[in-house]
């Protein structure tokens, strides 16, 4: 079939980066997709979307959902035209003064 699906199991839940320190003997050079275990995907044109980010060459695609308690999640931080700059995972003192979009374990990574 062309595919090859591996996972570790993350024994505590201690964010997105770790679980990329799990993986790491999986991925070696090749292009990531992390899907969390813990989320079900779906919504409109969703299929679209994960073309997108699996046909992208360069950079990551990082889907993300508004939450009002950024405090209990990996939170993005990004530009004005939508490049992230971060995902701080549980911030201890998030800020407020910006939309608190969550990471939500969906996320697609190219080795560059």
């Amino acid at each position: 079939m062309g595919i090859s699906i591996s996972y570790e199991v993350q024994p505590a839940p201690e964010g997105i980066a770790q679980a990329f320190v799990y993986g790491e003997k999986f991925i070696g050079n090749d292009n990531v997709a992390l899907i969390l275990g813990d989320n079900i995907f779906y919504g409109y044109e969703f299929q679209h979307l994960l073309m997108e980010a699996v046909n992208q060459k360069k950079g990551a695609t990082v889907f993300g959902y508004f939450v009002h308690d950024p405090e209990r999640f990996g939170v993005i931080d990004f530009l004005e035209d939508g490049t992230v700059t971060s995902i701080e995972e549980k911030p201890v003192r998030p800020n407020r003064t910006r939309l608190s979009i969550m990471d939500v374990g969906g996320d697609f990574y190219s080795v560059f």
